[in-house]
């Protein structure tokens, strides 16, 4: 029962809470006509379902929709209700449908529930999954449904499934066949149940123990060996009819707003701020309402949820509580007051139905009186009165004269009470400087820059210089390691050397740097494509050589270099190897000496960067 019960739970949900169905306002007749109205009935419209509006019509009093026929809506089932959320907003449906203009309206969010006037006259059950009908001969029809399957919506669009396979071999067998879908295949599927004598009554406990695996179960059909069709209501049942019209989890945890964690005994259920969660519970009784004893009479009866009660007198002033009417048997309250030096004292009487053993004098914003009522009446719970105005007053705390500065609560074993005392005399240490800590030795007079290390011999922290310490001190970039300077020189840089794995001071030219006067080398040229006159030159920041190319392999024309990042001053050549380039003057941001060619490897043009434009030095074509 369990594991059918929870793959059809799943499936209502997936189609309930999740799922969007795509509509049309009206529909289509054999004719091809669209109608949206329905005759004789103004207010009232046919709403399509499925996205061609295929999967069955329904009629809905109009609520301000736009009489447009065949506008694309979107509808949702949400709970056992159709709702209709507003147009269809699927990327490029209403674009279509308006021509690229604006909707001249929309459909508001609205629902048509059952008994309101507006409800629907042919209710949606494609919608939902679990709806099966014989449909001819050994066939059943499954209706449409969408069900969520990994991270991905399906829809069982509708079909049919033959039976005859599934029937017993043995005369005067029957059996239950569970039929549903395959959410790994979107296929219909069927398994047979164990057979028993026709005399045997086929009860749906019996379709429970059919092992179903994953599958969606939609229902469940009774066939017997010489069965030639499926032709009744009582040959067949779907999972509306086994599990209720009104499906509901059979598991507290899957409930969206709940969850359990290793439930135990006597656990309660309570509302963390989010969600319902299990485990004990710290009461909680409100905040305080004010009542006011009217002729001795406390009456909580319009209190239904709060137990703190902040009892006044009537008029105001000091009074008497004799009956507390109200309440039902297992109530909690608890009685102070909140401002006797206000109002008055409010005194308890041990008489009516308040079973307490002597009257008890609420004369404190600190006293309070816990109270059950039982079926004799309102028991004391606990201590019969609470009173702790202060520390001193609780049992095991005696406060010794007046508390000076500092002093702090300790225990005292022999009268067994928590006493005031200075720090020296509860055995406190006082540490006010750090040679105060029993690990720490400061020897003689600190000076600057010693430092804190620990000492292996003693156990202690002692003060020492950073030498003694072992700390080693770095003054300059010679006293690392790995670094040797000698004599170093203007210019010199700081070079690792592998050879002794040290940093040491060279020359730029010792070091391999390019000295001044060698020969520049710009490198191989970068093929860049021209795109709708323009070449990209961006992520060419330290590139200086490009070979342009035209648009598809096809000669072709540069207008403008796009080079985010260059600087002025920055100097490029373009040559054009592959294809005839046409470098065009002042039509972008090239300025040359009228346009340029580039129809051979050998041609080149240089330009300079001024910040706005790019600017020919020159230009060279041999050939």
């Amino acid at each position: 029962m369990s594991d059918l019960r929870r793959a059809w739970d799943n499936a209502v949900r997936a189609a309930e809470f999740r799922g969007y169905v795509a509509g049309r306002m009206g529909y289509v007749d054999e004719s091809g006509m669209v109608t949206i109205l329905v005759p004789n009935r103004p207010n009232h419209c046919y709403v399509s379902l499925g996205a061609e509006g295929d999967q069955g019509v329904t009629i809905a009093r109009n609520l301000g929709a736009p009489r447009i026929a065949w506008v694309p809506i979107r509808l949702k089932r949400e709970q056992g209700e159709l709702l209709i959320e507003g147009l269809d907003p699927t990327p490029g449906r209403l674009e279509a449908f308006f021509g690229g203009e604006a909707a001249p309206g929309n459909v508001g969010y609205h629902t048509h529930k059952i008994g309101s006037g507006l409800e629907y006259e042919v209710e949606a059950l494609r919608l939902q999954p679990g709806r099966v009908r014989a449909a001819g001969g050994m066939d059943v029809y499954i209706e449409a449904f969408r069900y969520y399957v990994g991270g991905a919506w399906q829809t069982w669009e509708g079909g049919t499934l033959d039976l005859t396979a599934y029937q017993p071999s043995t005369a005067d067998k029957w059996a239950w066949v569970l039929v549903g879908i395959n959410p790994n295949t979107n296929a219909a599927i069927a398994v047979t149940g164990d057979e028993y004598d026709v005399e045997t009554e086929l009860t749906a406990d019996l379709i429970d123990d059919i092992d179903f695996g994953d599958y969606i179960p939609c229902g469940a059909v009774k066939v017997r060996e010489d069965d030639t069709a499926v032709t009744d209501i009582d040959d067949y049942a779907d999972a509306h009819n086994w599990f209720g019209a009104s499906p509901h989890n059979l598991y507290l945890d899957e409930m969206e707003d709940v969850t359990l964690t290793s439930e135990a005994a006597n656990d309660e259920l309570y509302y963390d701020g989010s969600v319902w969660v299990n485990g004990g519970h710290r009461q909680n009784v409100g905040a305080a309402t004010n009542i006011a004893i009217s002729g001795g009479t406390l009456d909580i009866s319009g209190v239904s949820t709060k137990g703190l009660i902040d009892v006044r007198g009537e008029g105001d002033l000091a009074d008497e509580v004799v009956t507390i009417s109200g309440g039902n048997v297992g109530d909690v309250i608890v009685l102070h007051t909140e401002a006797p030096g206000t109002y008055g004292n409010i005194t308890i009487k041990s008489t009516g139905n308040i079973n307490i053993a002597a009257d008890i004098t609420l004369d404190s914003a600190h006293k309070s009186l816990t109270l059950i009522l039982t079926l004799a009446g309102w028991n004391p719970l606990g201590p019969w009165l609470s009173d702790y105005g202060g520390l001193n007053d609780l049992d095991d705390v005696t406060i010794d004269g007046t508390p000076a500065d500092d002093e702090v609560l300790a225990y005292d074993s022999g009268t067994g009470e928590w006493i005031n005392q200075t720090a020296d005399e509860a055995g406190l240490g006082v540490v006010d400087e750090l040679n105060d800590l029993n690990d720490v030795v400061i020897d003689g007079t600190q000076a600057d820059n010693e430092v804190l290390a620990w000492d292996s011999g003693s156990s202690k922290w002692i003060n020492q210089t950073a030498a003694e310490a072992g700390l080693s001190t770095v003054d300059a970039i010679d006293d690392l390691s790995d670094v040797v300077i000698t004599t170093p020189a203007d210019d010199e840089v700081l070079a690792y050397d592998s050879g002794t794995g040290e940093w040491i001071n060279q020359t730029a030219d010792e070091a391999g740097f390019q000295a001044q006067g060698e020969r520049q080398n710009i490198g191989t040229p970068q093929d860049v494509t021209i795109s709708g006159g323009t070449a990209d030159i961006s992520s060419y920041t330290t590139t200086p050589f490009f070979n342009i190319r035209g648009e598809g392999g096809l000669a072709d024309e540069l207008e403008t270099l796009t080079a985010t990042g260059s600087s002025a001053g920055d100097i490029i050549y373009l040559t054009g190897a592959n294809e005839t380039i046409t470098v065009k003057d002042a039509i972008g941001n090239i300025v040359s000496d009228g346009d340029r060619t580039l129809n051979s490897g050998q041609d080149t043009i240089t330009l300079r960067y001024d910040g706005s434009n790019w600017i020919e030095i020159a230009f060279i074509s041999p050939t």
